[in-house]
């Protein structure tokens, strides 16, 4: 089985190949439950992508891929950011 950690784009040329279930569960088990992922997902690369230096939503389909816990990281301080600026959820 394969997760596909895929950038939001519609570009099907920057998605990276999918990523081996098992290991990507091995190291984030709350993925399983997360009912929310795909919006997550979205909001996680976005952010990631303004943030990263290259710009490039392949490299940050492979970082996300190699760190998971990232989902849950990066989308914690993205809604703590907007709820401090008076944006709200």
């Amino acid at each position: 089985m394969h997760l596909h950690l895929t950038p939001p784009s519609p570009s099907p040329s920057l998605s990276p190949p999918g990523k081996d279930l098992v290991s990507i569960l091995s190291r984030q088990p709350r993925l399983l439950y997360c009912a929310d992922l795909p919006e997550r997902r979205e909001r996680v690369f976005a952010h990631l992508v303004q943030l990263h230096p290259s710009k490039d939503p392949r490299v940050i389909g492979a970082v996300v891929a190699e760190h998971p816990e990232l989902l849950y990281r990066m989308d914690y301080y993205k809604v703590r950011s907007r709820m401090r600026s008076g944006r709200g959820m």
